[in-house]
């Protein structure tokens, strides 16, 4: 995972197929555990999926619930792009009641923030904010300003979703206040803060707006390196542009992120209205012509042509 995180993907590719030769059982639940974050890195979803499901297994085999938690919460991830959010939830219940068991407090408000921005996804505000609520309270015991800083970010998620535009960005000016003293990596700082002020903006009506701060966040997020978050990011930048009255830009866009990450969101409400719509303006022969030809890219060449837009937006 450490050669997969610093970017050298090839180290990270040799050393999974060494985990996976291992005799022991629980290197080989982890040598699928990484597999499958180069999978999904890559945009193959069932492939990744898949050795998602044989590190559970080998997890549930050894006795490990900390592996048995993370595989949940990443099975969960998938379950929620499919629109299945019941099952999400579901995964999400059980992988926070093992880490509350384990008492590792990063992994309870990870959880615990990917618990309630599911139940907001699937239209149940009020179970969201008691989840937040639910988490709030545990992170005031840990004193710890980072997971604060999280579950921050989740309260203006809900701001979002319920129209409360100014009350979001107030909480993002405390986000700003509150990084300079916390332990948190600036450039998931940069990245995030971008994303949520591009989307107040679009939320207010201000697409041309939201564009700048959209490309500052998909910019950081490129320079992370994790693939299925520019896929979010590029998303929020192919709504910018449907707002903006270019429908063939937004849908070329939509299937750029749609070839990074493997898939539609399909548990994002805004992006199954940004299909029907973009059908609805293009003809759905049309969108899928646009969305093919986007699929038909290399990845790299898919990247170029993001990075190109932040020369000329």
């Amino acid at each position: 995972m450490l050669a997969f995180l610093s970017g050298d993907k090839e180290m990270a590719a040799r050393e999974v197929r060494r985990s996976q030769a291992s005799a022991d059982a629980w290197a080989r639940a982890a040598g699928c555990w990484a597999e499958s974050f180069i999978l999904a890195d890559a945009g193959d979803v069932a492939g990744a999926s898949a050795a998602r499901d044989r590190a559970f297994v080998g997890f549930q085999e050894t006795g490990d619930r900390w592996g048995i938690a993370m595989t949940l919460s990443f099975k969960a991830v998938s379950l929620s792009q499919d629109g299945d959010s019941a099952g999400a939830i579901e995964l999400y219940q059980e992988g926070l009641r093992l880490a509350l068991e384990l008492r590792s407090q990063d992994d309870v408000v990870q959880q615990w923030w990917r618990l309630a921005v599911e139940r907001a996804r699937a239209g149940d505000i009020e179970g969201a904010t008691r989840e937040l609520d639910f988490a709030e309270r545990y992170t005031r015991e840990t004193a710890n300003r980072q997971l604060v800083i999280i579950l921050l970010f989740g309260r203006a998620e809900l701001f979002l979703l319920t129209g409360a535009h100014q009350q979001a960005r107030e909480l993002l000016g405390r986000v700003e206040s509150m990084v300079a003293d916390a332990p948190f990596p600036a450039a998931m700082v940069e990245e995030w803060l971008g994303v949520f002020e591009a989307r107040i903006l679009l939320a207010e009506g201000r697409p041309a707006q939201a564009e700048a701060p959209a490309l500052v966040s998909m910019r950081a997020t490129l320079r992370r390196g994790d693939m299925p978050d520019v896929a979010g990011a590029v998303e929020v930048l192919a709504m910018i542009r449907h707002r903006q009255g270019r429908p063939a830009d937004a849908a070329r866009v939509l299937g750029i992120a749609t070839l990074i990450r493997g898939r539609f969101d399909y548990g994002n409400l805004q992006i199954r209205e940004l299909i029907a719509s973009l059908q609805d303006s293009l003809t759905p022969a049309g969108y899928e012509d646009v969305i093919q030809q986007s699929s038909a890219m290399s990845k790299k060449d898919a990247v170029a042509e993001l990075e190109r837009m932040f020369e000329s937006p």
